[in-house]
């Protein structure tokens, strides 16, 4: 595939999958042996976790969650990603009993594409950050 396409790719991930809900196009865009080194121990496949952890922690906790890509830069089979996310907490996260608040986090991602599908993918979010807007843990003075 051409990075052109990877980059395609990687948006319909982000638009359908991520931010669309539609967790059947996980099926088509990620390679069935997919690999998130981000996310945490868990037993079964990747594929599965992220259609049960996905809708059923973070849609949860934020419904209205969406991930904006700020920059998408590719080379060859890989394609990286800065981007941030908003939603409004109104359920428990974490622990954390819903707030009300509209939290705003940054993020980047880097994936690795293999036969026209994404293979593994590597992320960094601002956890503290996110902490610190639902009262978690303090802000700095």
């Amino acid at each position: 595939m051409s990075v052109e396409e990877n980059k395609a790719l990687v948006s319909r991930f982000y638009k359908e999958v991520l931010n669309g809900k539609n967790m059947q196009v996980a099926e088509e865009v990620l390679d069935p042996n997919f690999k998130d080194w981000a996310a945490p121990p868990h037993p079964g496949s990747e594929l599965d976790f992220l259609k049960g952890f996905w809708p059923h922690v973070w849609r949860t906790a934020f419904p209205d969650w969406e991930i904006t890509p700020q920059d998408m830069l590719a080379d060859g089979n890989k394609v990286a990603v800065r981007y941030t996310a908003t939603g409004t907490h109104t359920n428990d996260f974490m622990g954390i009993p819903g707030s009300g608040k509209r939290i705003n986090v940054t993020g980047m991602n880097l994936f690795r594409l293999e036969n026209g599908k994404i293979a593994e993918e590597w992320g960094n979010m601002d956890m503290m950050g996110l902490m610190q807007q639902l009262g978690a843990i303090p802000s700095p003075a």
